[in-house]
């Protein structure tokens, strides 16, 4: 069981397991003989006193865990150092003074990268690592920039500062979907010197504009250069509307069969029920607008829709 929850190499006796509610409790103490003064490097066998520590710890089964660590400290034997007690050391799996394990707060600061300080605050909330937002972007602050992964393709194109008056230039790492820099200006000389620099690049995916030809030429001769999905489909789009304004007799020709095309009478639904008790029109009956049947008067052979609209036209006529 030890060697499943913690490192191999570290010391610790699992002494009890406990769950309430939402969370487990493991207590532990750890089982060191001796250890060496951070300050003077003394080998100290003198265990001096116990104190406990209560960390943070990776998530089981989604319930939130937490350490009880019953932790030495030993007395350093060297007059001549300044510390007199000092703690055993946990920095494998607890640094000094956290309140969390290392390999949660790997976990933390790899879900804020990822999603942010609120996202990823909302995120762990659900799998037992609960963590505040505020908390996500001190980690971020204090990690420093995260190493850079060697870039084989890259996209270049200019951002906009303020649009319209000054732009600069993002690179983006186009296997991870990662910008990588943002450079404050997009004359040639800045990126080349920065495709100067990423000698391992193959691929330059940029757009038509002169300066970034010339500087992906300059600065990463054999790399391949290609042009960007997003100008190839806005040029295709720009060529098809050039090409069919020049040819208004073919659009025209193209659509006046549609037009012309004679609309076919609407065929009235049968019945829904073929049993019902309602007699059936006559079949000198005709259909109003209104959607009902409407007998020929007896006198004039016209139906009364028919009849008002005579009606209106004769109206019509003498004014």
């Amino acid at each position: 069981m030890n060697e499943l929850i913690f490192p191999a190499e570290m010391p610790l006796r699992i002494e009890q397991i406990t769950r309430t509610g939402n969370q487990i409790d493991i207590y532990a103490h750890l089982q060191r003989t001796q250890d060496s003064c951070p300050n003077c490097q003394a080998v100290s066998l003198a265990v001096h006193g116990r104190y406990w520590r209560h960390p943070q710890d990776l998530p089981w089964l989604g319930l939130t865990v937490r350490l009880h660590l019953e932790v030495q400290r030993f007395a350093c034997g060297n007059t001549a150092c300044d510390r007199k007690t000092f703690a055993a050391g946990l920095a494998e799996l607890l640094p000094a003074r956290a309140r969390r394990t290392a390999r949660l707060k790997e976990q933390h600061l790899a879900t804020a990268y990822l999603l942010g300080g609120e996202a990823g605050g909302r995120l762990l909330q659900g799998v037992g690592m609960p963590l505040s937002g505020e908390t996500h972007i001190r980690d971020m602050r204090q990690s420093g920039e995260m190493p850079l992964a060697t870039v084989r393709v890259v996209g270049v194109d200019d951002w906009a500062f303020k649009k319209g008056q000054t732009y600069g230039t993002m690179l983006v790492d186009l296997e991870r979907q990662q910008p990588i820099d943002l450079l404050e200006t997009r004359e040639t000389e800045a990126v080349t010197a920065w495709f100067q620099a990423h000698p391992e690049i193959e691929i330059v995916s940029r757009d038509r504009g002169k300066e970034y030809i010339k500087a992906a030429t300059d600065g990463a001769p054999r790399a391949e250069q290609v042009a960007d999905r997003w100008h190839l489909l806005h040029n295709l789009r720009e060529a098809v509307i050039s090409f069919l304004q020049q040819q208004p007799a073919g659009l025209q020709a193209a659509v006046q069969p549609v037009i012309d095309q004679p609309q076919e009478p609407a065929v009235l639904p049968p019945s829904a029920e073929s049993n019902s008790t309602e007699p059936e029109a006559p079949p000198e009956a005709i259909l109003s607008a209104s959607g009902t049947y409407e007998p020929p008067s007896p006198q004039t052979g016209l139906t009364p829709s028919v009849q008002r609209q005579e009606r209106f036209e004769q109206v019509q006529r003498l004014k």
